[in-house]
């Protein structure tokens, strides 16, 4: 059985220690990378309750109440933008316009 030099040794070492640094730096770069994906999301999250928070509350030609619970008010009323005014329309005035 023979010893393994110390010079080899130190050279197995050192590239243990070199891998080592690479994959921490991975690990760091990936768990960054996480951070300002997550950070970005949360902006846009923002955006769209703020969007949804500003949104008419009734039809803007007959002022009826369009309740967000409701099925049928999701699927018949028209939410419409137009530079960056927001008009929600009922069914019933939807109908009558076209």
């Amino acid at each position: 059985m023979s010893k393994t030099p110390s010079h080899k040794k130190q050279s197995k070492s050192l590239k243990k220690k070199r891998k080592d640094k690479q994959r921490y730096q991975r690990i760091n770069k990936k768990k960054e990378s996480e951070k300002v994906f997550q950070k970005e999301m949360s902006r846009q999250l923002e955006k769209v309750e703020d969007f949804i928070s500003n949104m008419p509350k009734s039809c803007a030609s007959c002022s009826k109440q369009f309740d967000s619970s409701s099925d049928d008010h999701l699927d018949d009323w028209n939410l419409t933008i137009s530079e960056g005014a927001m008009s929600l329309v009922c069914k019933e005035c939807g109908e009558g316009n076209v």
